[in-house]
C-alpha cells in the first residue's frame, strides 16, 4: 500500500485544535437603536417640543428643543427681526418680533409721541404731540383733559370753538359720559397765572 502524504499549500501553517470544556463567553448585547432626532439638534424627538426645527435643550418641556426666544416676546429668534428687543408678531419678516413703532396707531412714532398709548393728532408742542384733547386714564377712573375749557369772564358760559372741541373729546373718550347727573359732578379747576416779570 502506498503511503499517503498530505500536501500543504504554501503559506499555510499547520492548524491545531484546542479542546476546552469551558463555555464560550456571551456575545455582547447589540447597541440600542439610535434615538430619532429629525432636526439634528441633539434633543431626541420624544422629548423635543419642536422636533422638525433645530433648537436648544431647556428644562421646560414646552420649549425643550425649540429655537430660542432671547427677548421672551413669543417670536422665536430664527424669525424675529429684532431678537434682542421684545416686540409683536407681524406677517412682515422685516418687522416680525420688533417693537411696535406706533402703539396707538395715530401715525406719530412712539419716540416723538407724547401719548404713545392714546391716539391723538400732531401738535407742534412736543408735550402735546400725538395726544388727544381728552382721554380716559389707564386706571379707567378719570378723564384727562389736556386743553382748557374757556368760560366768559365772571360767568359759567362756555366760550370758544376750542372749548367745544375739548368737551366733544371728553364725550368721545367716555361714551357713557356723563356718568352721573351734572349736579353731582365734582369739578376741579387748575388756574395757571403767568406773571410778567
Amino acid at each position: 500500500m502506498r503511503e499517503s502524504t498530505s500536501v500543504r499549500p504554501r503559506g499555510l501553517s499547520r492548524l491545531s485544535t484546542i479542546e476546552s470544556n469551558e463555555p464560550f463567553p456571551p456575545a455582547p448585547a447589540p447597541p440600542p437603536p439610535p434615538v430619532a432626532d429629525r432636526d439634528d439638534d441633539g434633543v431626541p424627538d420624544p422629548v423635543d417640543a419642536c422636533p422638525d426645527v433645530p433648537g436648544v435643550a431647556t428644562a421646560d418641556p414646552k420649549t425643550n428643543g425649540c429655537p430660542g426666544d432671547r427677548d421672551h416676546d413669543g417670536v422665536l429668534d430664527p424669525v424675529d427681526a429684532c431678537p434682542e428687543l421684545p416686540g409683536i408678531a407681524t406677517s412682515d419678516p422685516k418687522t416680525n418680533g420688533c417693537p411696535d413703532p406706533d402703539r396707538d396707531k395715530d401715525g406719530i412714532p412712539n419716540d416723538t409721541d407724547a401719548c404713545p398709548d392714546e391716539a391723538g393728532k400732531p401738535n407742534p408742542d412736543p408735550k402735546k404731540n400725538g395726544c388727544p384733547v381728552a382721554y380716559v386714564n389707564m386706571d379707567k377712573s378719570t378723564i384727562q383733559i389736556l386743553d382748557q375749557v374757556k368760560f366768559a369772564t365772571a360767568s359759567s358760559k362756555i366760550v370758544g370753538k376750542d372749548s367745544d372741541q375739548v368737551l366733544a373729546a371728553v364725550a368721545e373718550a367716555n361714551p357713557n359720559w356723563p356718568p352721573m347727573p351734572c349736579a353731582a359732578w365734582k369739578i376741579t379747576t387748575v388756574i395757571v397765572v403767568q406773571a410778567a416779570l
